[in-house]
């Protein structure tokens, strides 16, 4: 044994060694707006969400997901997991409570072949509904100003607007809220979208994040029947996605309202 050899060989005795963050330039960065564990809702409901990933290729698909239970040692988080060509794989990715999200980086070169589905579900109402697709956002559906259309006031729902943005640093963000439609905003606010955990630590693994319970936050909006959501961020630099999820009190049915 070399002398360099052994020297190494007591360094490292006894130690864990830990994968440190991938370096994939060539990887696109897609985001699971929801990520989800038996989390407690209103009205007794416990939401849970299921990501898939399914690789109709012909080559391993190597995929990127945070795995860490604990965001402090975001580092050791992210190691490259295969997906071998014609099988699926759940994806475990872990979110902090604070940001419900998580990005998962996938080869670019195999864009084509690589499939991705989310679903939460309510799972004390298991036996009636299957739950409500989640859309996966591509790096390009990202923008500076995000639109959404036909969002409810009614009662009997409650609306949570959930904005992302396109890395994890901290970023401002405009709100403007109108009748659907109106062209005088009933509403315009700034806010900022929180940094999430592995900011500053050069490979994010969750998005900046802000969320809002529409209605309550701002009860007064309730006097319109519909309304008109834009979000635009206020850092150039910087792009965001949202998307308002409205559940009915009763059935506990949710709708996705999504950018198109």
């Amino acid at each position: 044994m070399s002398l360099l050899a052994a020297v190494l060989a007591i360094t490292l005795r006894g130690v864990v060694l830990k994968h440190p963050p991938p370096v994939v330039p060539d990887y696109e960065r897609l985001m699971v707006p929801i990520v989800a564990n038996d989390a407690p809702g209103a009205f007794g409901s416990r939401w849970t969400s299921e990501t898939w990933l399914a690789n109709d290729g012909s080559t391993p698909a190597p995929f990127n997901a945070p795995a860490c239970e604990r965001p402090e040692v975001t580092e050791f988080c992210f190691g490259p997991l295969p997906v071998n060509p014609g099988a699926a794989v759940r994806v475990l990715a872990y979110a902090p409570v604070s940001i419900p999200a998580a990005f998962i980086d996938v080869p670019r070169s195999l864009d084509a072949t690589v499939a991705l589905h989310s679903r939460m579900q309510d799972t004390s109402r298991q036996a009636q509904t299957w739950g409500t697709e989640i859309p996966i956002v591509r790096e390009d559906d990202f923008a500076s100003r995000v639109t959404l259309l036909d969002v409810p006031t009614d009662a009997r729902f409650r609306v949570m607007l959930r904005t992302y943005g396109s890395d994890d640093s901290a970023t401002p963000v405009r709100v403007r809220v109108y009748a659907l439609t109106g062209q005088e905003p009933l509403l315009d606010v700034a806010r900022t979208l929180a940094p999430s955990p592995s900011a500053g630590r050069g490979f994010p693994q969750w998005p900046a994040y802000d969320q809002i319970a529409l209605l309550d936050a701002w009860p007064q909006l309730a006097a319109t029947d519909t309304l008109r959501i834009t979000i635009d961020s206020l850092d150039a630099s910087k792009k965001v996605w949202a998307f308002a999820s409205v559940t009915n009190n009763e059935t506990q049915h949710v709708t996705v309202i999504a950018p198109r």
